[in-house]
């Protein structure tokens, strides 16, 4: 009995000491007992949970079967059962208990009580609701992040909505606002700014921070039809001033819209176009909105493929070279050819020069690719002139391009091509555009000068077309100026406006002390008349066709094929 005693003693002081909260139902649910840890988790004397029943304790936030399980042990149906759940704690908070119920039985078997412990796992719960809160948001500025708005895009296409619309926007040289205020500015200023998207998009649009300074607007059904207004208000939304921390601040944006048809409906091509669409408004001139254009898509689309292609094109041979001569008018003779690089595409066919060399240039590309055009036509000239085809009058003329006329290697790689195959270099005439002067103009002064200090010619390309500082004109070492075809097409006679606008530029070409040649001569009119006003040099289709380097020794021989 003694024993007895002491081991009920000794369960007692286990029983009121423990940090884990226990309690004691009988077969009914009615509260029997609970230890203080309980009492404390519950915000309940003793004698308070006496006087109360286990489903009292049901949350407003409980689903309705959330005492199933108590049920099924009360009846006798299950042994122990275990659940999370809420319960409303003191002061109308409310705390997340683990509990375990196991049935108490007698000697024969018979249930007699509940015994319930319980764990109060608030800190566990809020901690997994962080995460999962983090899971779906910027935790900067509270909107959804890029994963949750992509499952609201992809629910939205599968959805029974007739249409999506999305727009993409960017904050406009926020690097900028980075650089000057640092980030911290930087941060609390992009929290304004969602806060006013969010205000001028309104309760219908999912909106989401989407990158550090991109943002992503979806609507869907009959409010996607409104997403180009919701957008222009935005817009107008971000100009006005932002107050942080007693600085005012000025930000644009731009917008790329997209809208869809639902059943066909790609959310991950919907962003890409979204995206794309938003670059447009910035090449537009950023702080405005563009709208997604199939065929222009389709265009980059396409432009981006012949950009990827252009390595392997030049390894596979697919690049080649034509030649079209130039002639003195007033003698008929070839004084030189200009080479011309062309592209044999094996899908696409035939590819216009100034379609891939755009390209070539924006990518890179140029570089190589100027590398080997000049490796080929100084080893094609260095066979004319073992042949005896060639004079020391004649010109080799290439074009270059403006960024890689930028090029630091520029000119040692045209030194290093002319000395590998042995050719003067006042058998070389470099072209450029007058769109090269609105780039670097020291350096590409530098390297025209260390050219022309080599003895190779330099021309202007296409000139009236583009950038005329007449001033460089002067400063600068240039021998030629080619007059732009648009300009030689349009000539009808010596006497009208184009006439006289062509006798001005060889004027001024004659003062400077330079020589003048006319580009794309179609008609044996058009080379009578500039030979007329004064121009001594051409080239065009009605003079000779651009052909193959093996037909050039033909026009070499100085026919022209036409009649001047």
């Amino acid at each position: 009995m003694a024993l007895s005693q002491s081991a009920d003693l000794r369960l007692r002081a286990l029983f009121e000491s423990s940090a884990i909260g226990v309690g004691l139902a009988d077969m009914t649910g009615a509260i029997l007992e609970a230890n203080p840890a309980l009492t404390k988790m519950l915000g309940s004397s003793i004698d308070e949970l006496r006087r109360r029943h286990v489903t009292d304790f049901t949350h407003p936030d409980d689903e309705p079967d959330v005492w199933r399980p108590l049920q099924a042990l009360l009846n006798g149906e299950l042994e122990n059962y275990e659940m999370e759940k809420r319960y409303l704690g003191t002061e109308g908070t409310t705390a997340w208990i683990r509990v375990l119920a196991s049935t108490l039985r007698d000697e024969r078997g018979t249930p007699t009580h509940i015994l319930a412990v319980f764990d109060d796992v608030t800190e566990q719960h809020l901690a997994q609701e962080r995460l999962s809160y983090l899971a779906r948001h910027c935790p900067l500025t509270g909107l959804h992040n890029r994963a949750h708005f992509m499952q609201e895009l992809s629910v939205a296409c599968q959805s029974d909505h007739d249409s999506v619309a999305l727009c993409y926007l960017d904050i406009d040289d926020f690097r900028l606002i980075n650089d000057r205020y640092g980030h911290e500015i930087a941060d609390r200023l992009l929290i304004s700014v969602s806060r006013r998207i969010q205000h001028t998009a309104g309760p219908e649009a999912v909106i989401a921070r989407l990158g550090g300074d991109e943002f992503g607007l979806l609507l869907t059904g009959t409010h996607a039809l409104t997403m180009t207004p919701v957008a222009e208000k935005i817009l107008h939304a971000l100009r006005q001033p932002f107050q942080v921390e007693e600085r005012e601040i000025f930000v644009s944006a731009s917008l790329g819209v997209v809208h869809r048809c639902t059943p066909s409906a790609d959310p991950y091509q919907l962003l890409r176009d979204a995206d794309t669409t938003m670059y447009w408004a910035k090449a537009a001139g950023k702080a405005c909105l563009a709208h997604f254009d199939v065929q222009r898509s389709k265009r980059e689309a396409q432009s981006y493929m012949v950009a990827a292609a252009m390595p392997e094109a030049l390894t596979n041979n697919e690049f080649f070279v034509q030649y079209q001569p130039f002639f003195a008018l007033d003698t008929r003779k070839v004084i030189g050819v200009e080479a011309l690089i062309r592209w044999q595409h094996p899908m696409l066919g035939r590819l216009e020069p100034d379609f891939f060399l755009s390209l070539a240039e924006k990518t890179g590309f140029i570089f190589p690719l100027s590398r080997w055009m000049l490796d080929t036509v100084c080893t094609q000239l260095r066979q004319w002139k073992a042949a005896g085809l060639w004079t020391d009058e004649m010109k080799l003329c290439i074009n270059a391009a403006p960024r890689q006329v930028q090029d630091p290697n520029f000119v040692q790689d045209i030194k290093v091509a002319l000395e590998a195959h042995e050719i003067p270099a006042s058998a070389l005439q470099i072209d450029i555009t007058e769109q090269a002067f609105t780039r670097d103009v020291c350096r590409i002064a530098g390297a025209l000068r260390a050219l022309a200090d080599e003895g190779v010619t330099i021309s202007i390309d296409d000139f009236g077309t583009g950038y005329s500082n007449l001033a460089y004109l002067a400063e600068l070492p240039i021998h030629t100026l080619k007059i732009a075809g648009t300009f030689v097409n349009r000539l009808t006679n010596t006497h009208g406006k184009d006439a006289q606008l062509i006798a001005g530029l060889i004027e001024i070409a004659n003062t400077l002390g330079l020589s003048v040649s006319a580009e794309c001569i179609e008609t044996a009119a058009q080379a009578r008349h500039m030979r007329q006003l004064g121009c001594l040099m051409g080239q065009g289709w009605h003079l000779a066709r651009p052909v193959a380097a093996e037909d050039v020794p033909k026009q070499l021989a100085g026919a022209i094929q036409g009649t001047l």
